[in-house]
């Protein structure tokens, strides 16, 4: 990767950057925030080398310069990225919470803790989510508040209507937990998630757990748009649509997910259209025009031009706001600032370098961005089009206004697509095939729904039913997003429309990336010395991907899941797979997605297999049950979900593992004399105060547990050949 790296930037000439200023201090930026996991210099180190390098770079720009021969110019240029670097670096510890002496991880004593609401409230099947701000902490022994500061998530004890709102401050006594690592393998990294975010902890409150000692009277404009997104929900919500409208109307205006289920989701993704549910330019671009159309007469006043420029930009912030300063969000927001600032001055800008300055902003604000994967795909995408569309225009030729107006949709669809399918599909594993096909219709009846769903919200908000007026908004918004769900469920439904299970790996992903860039600078820009590079990428890419396959059909995996009150294991051989599950896991085909998908489509699963744990004799090719016991390859397991029969052998068996399962009741000498095993698993289906004395049985006669419940999933890979071995040290 870094060979490529070195070859594009020897064919991306430095005469190439110079109309792009705010590029070229973007990269030196973004690589130190990269970096900064790696390199983990202390902040004493980076402070001093941020006050060598500022003050070295000054010293040359206003003393040294005018003295020095022009082959030393490169100096200035030393300084100034090394500077940026080390600013990179600096941002990663600045905005991390645990870098704060008050943060309250530090406290000692910590009784009771007064929290700030600071996200809206969220009902969950089993309780409330939210999130707080830790703001002082209470320690008995000293009989005072200390201010503190990091944030938790807040799980609310389910109940009728809690009366919170955003602002507000608690007082809890409850106990903080940390969030819970990767529970299965490949799992989606929660812990890693909102760690990102600053938060480490969680606490669940029952109703004695806390109470509300202050609301929020003080004016605070984060507050203002959670009030003013909240009565936009309401009156969605009164228009009486159906779940489906009102949850894609939710989503579409106001960036509100949480009404979108999994089905729905899913339809929007196969289909290509979920880029149309996340609040983006589209959605920032249609109020800026109406903005702009709605106080055009103030420029017939005086100063009203400024005026008219300064309302625009605060009711693009304010709807930027409500929507949740979403990365995508920002990123349009600062785009359209720089463009109007620019037009106000009557100056010409640089779209790259708006995109550049944007992405630089948001960094230096939150440098953990750079990990979000809505700010990846939505600067991806952007790129993308500014750099391909105009091209791929040029090629279509197309002289009619009308069918080039259509023309620059496809070619928008095809340069968007072009720069986001690598991250869709090394995150998703799905690549939409009718994308084009759907963006032919979608974004045009997105506008529409937009148009009528801001007109309903501002009627409704200014306290005026205004009549025939009204009434059309709101059957606009209906029918409009009624035809858009009933469209995306047809594409949805039409053969072929997704390719499923594909994988990526990172290196994979990089040489996408560079193979799309070759490919754009070879064929439309006529640039032939990416000929070479480009066919080496090509090269690699599909070495990497053979590798990827032979190493994944030659290892062998046991897995015992972590899956709630249900028992599953997992058996994977060559590409194939038998799951062994209760009736209950079986059954509950979101469950099974939620904990198996990702690690089968890493594991390259191409046959399934899925049986009930009571099955038996069954045979395959690489399995064998026989009541308890079960043959693996080379592993033999002993399953235990109900009480085992006496065996008499003048020897115990030898058996590699152990696993227990819904709460059976087992005498472990007696087991002992029978098996002689590595370890004792127990399973998800075991509650944790039926095997607690079993535990401890189990520790005094120095027998190896591994609890699933408590630890995660437990993992058996057999030993890697050669190849794995070298696989695992490259990556």
């Amino acid at each position: 990767m870094i060979a490529l790296l070195l070859i594009s930037t020897n064919i991306i000439s430095m005469r190439f950057w110079n109309p792009y200023p705010m590029a070229r201090l973007l990269f030196p930026f973004l690589g130190g925030i990269l970096l900064a996991p790696w390199l983990r210099f202390p902040i004493a180190t980076t402070m001093l080398l941020l006050s060598v390098f500022g003050l070295a770079l000054c010293f040359w720009m206003f003393f040294l310069k005018k003295y020095h021969s022009y082959p030393l110019r490169w100096l200035s240029g030393f300084f100034l990225n090394s500077l940026l670097f080390l600013i990179g670096i600096f941002s990663i510890w600045e905005t991390t919470p645990t870098n704060k002496k008050d943060h309250y991880s530090y406290f000692k004593q910590n009784d009771s803790y007064l929290i700030e609401i600071n996200s809206a409230l969220i009902e969950t099947e089993k309780s409330i989510k939210t999130s707080g701000e830790i703001v002082a902490i209470y320690s008995a022994e000293d009989s005072v508040w200390e201010a503190s500061s990091g944030q938790i998530v807040i799980y609310f004890q389910k109940q009728e209507k809690i009366k919170l709102n955003f602002g507000d401050k608690i007082i809890s006594t409850a106990r903080l937990n940390p969030i819970n690592r990767v529970q299965n393998p490949y799992a989606f990294d929660f812990r890693n998630y909102l760690a990102l975010k600053g938060i480490y902890h969680q606490c669940y409150l029952k109703d004695k757990d806390w109470i509300l000692v202050e609301t929020a009277s003080r004016f605070h404009l984060s507050i203002f748009a959670h009030n003013l997104r909240n009565k936009l929900l309401d009156l969605l919500k009164k228009q009486n649509y159906d779940e489906n409208t009102h949850a894609v109307a939710a989503a579409l205006l106001l960036g509100y997910d949480e009404y979108l289920d999994d089905e729905l989701r899913s339809k929007y993704s196969g289909s290509g259209a979920m880029h149309i549910l996340c609040v983006s330019g589209l959605h920032v671009g249609i109020i800026y025009m109406i903005a702009n159309f709605l106080l055009g007469f103030l420029v017939r006043i005086k100063y009203g031009d400024t005026l008219r420029v300064a309302l625009v930009l605060g009711i693009i912030w304010i709807y930027a706001m409500i929507t949740g300063l979403a990365p995508s969000v920002m990123r349009a927001s600062f785009m359209f600032s720089f463009i109007i600032v620019a037009q106000a001055f009557q100056r010409k800008g640089n779209t790259y370098n708006s995109l550049a300055a944007s992405a630089f902003i948001l960094l230096l604000i939150n440098p953990n961005f750079i990990y979000n994967i809505g700010f990846q795909l939505s600067y991806s995408a952007v790129f993308a089009i500014l750099f391909i569309q105009p091209q791929l225009s040029q090629f279509l030729k197309i002289k009619n206004s009308f069918l080039k107006k259509i023309g620059d949709l496809i070619t928008v669809s095809i340069a968007a697509q072009l720069g986001t399918f690598p991250f869709a599909v090394y995150y998703f594993h799905q690549f939409p095939n009718y994308f084009l096909l759907t963006n032919l219709w979608v974004i045009p009846l997105s506008f529409i729904v937009l148009c009528a769903g801001i007109a309903v919200l501002l009627i409704g908000i200014s306290g005026f039913s205004l009549g025939f007026i009204g009434s059309l908004s709101s059957a606009t918004l209906f029918y409009s997003v009624r035809i858009l769900n009933k469209g995306v469920e047809l594409m949805n439904n039409l053969p072929y429309a997704v390719l499923e299970n594909l994988v990526l790996s990172r290196l994979q992903l990089f040489l996408l990336y560079f193979i799309v860039l070759g490919l754009s600078m070879l064929w439309l820009y006529k640039k032939r010395e990416w000929l070479l590079p480009l066919l080496f990428s090509m090269l690699l890419f599909v070495s990497d991907s053979l590798l990827q396959s032979i190493i994944s059909s030659d290892s062998n995996t046991f897995i015992v899941y972590k899956t709630t009150q249900y028992s599953a294991m997992d058996f994977i051989s060559a590409q194939k797979n038998l799951l062994l599950g209760d009736s209950a896991f079986i059954n509950d085909k979101q469950k099974q997605k939620f904990v198996l998908k990702e690690n089968h489509v890493k594991s390259r699963i191409e046959e399934s297999v899925v049986q009930q744990t009571g099955t038996t004799p069954l045979l395959s090719d690489y399995l064998y049950k026989e009541d308890n016991l079960i043959l693996f390859q080379s592993l033999r397991i002993l399953f235990i979900d109900k009480q085992l029969p006496p065996k008499i052998t003048p020897k115990p068996l030898e058996i590699d593992y152990v696993v227990v399962a819904k709460n059976t009741k087992i005498n472990l000498p007696n087991l002992l004399r029978q098996y002689r095993f590595k370890c004792l698993i127990f399973d998800s289906s075991n509650t944790w105060w039926r095997i607690k004395k079993l535990k401890e049985e189990a520790a005094k006669l120095e027998i190896e547990v591994w609890d699933v419940n408590e630890k995660g999933a437990f993992v058996f890979v057999e030993k890697t050949s050669p190849l794995k071995q070298f696989n695992e040290l490259v990556y």
